[in-house]
């Protein structure tokens, strides 16, 4: 009698193990409160910043960032602050599964020059009504050029 329920003790942990395992292992991995979809651009951000001379620094106990869907109708990205100082991010999942690598990285720029940087938008164009600002607020106010070729000058823009 104490062999089998030694036994089921065991099978049971065993179970146990096993389910929690596979719980785990089926959740979004986290740094923080930053899903691992944003984590890499996250480190760009700090890394541009640093490469810029600025000390970025980001607190990952009052901000959360995520891929997720967003129910405003033609909002890709946004930038929630709470009354506790908590701020969210959230990216649209329907963007983000079709957006290039480098699209990726303009809108976790644009929404963290929000939630770190304090930078409202900014539709400011030059002489041929292009974006001078990642901060544009993509309203067709001017157009958008964010590219290899003008990336370096709208980071150099966005930390100044």
């Amino acid at each position: 009698m104490y062999q089998i329920q030694e036994i089921k003790n065991i099978s049971y942990t065993i179970i146990m193990i096993t389910l929690s395992t596979i719980l785990v292992s089926c959740q979004k991995e986290v740094q923080g409160n930053i899903s691992d979809e944003i984590s890499p651009y996250m480190d760009k951000f700090i890394e541009e910043g640093e490469l810029r001379g600025l000390n970025i620094e980001i607190n990952y106990n009052n901000l959360s960032a995520s891929v997720s869907a967003i129910s405003d109708s033609g909002v890709i990205g946004q930038c929630v602050s709470y009354s506790n100082e908590h701020q969210e991010i959230l990216i649209s999942e329907d963007f983000w599964n079709s957006a290039t690598e480098l699209n990726k990285e303009f809108l976790v720029f644009h929404e963290l020059g929000h939630c770190i940087l304090g930078r409202s938008h900014d539709d400011s164009t030059d002489n041929s009504g292009r974006c001078i600002s990642i901060m544009n607020s993509g309203s067709s106010r001017c157009r958008d050029l964010y590219n290899s070729t003008s990336r370096s000058d709208f980071i150099d823009e966005l930390f100044n």
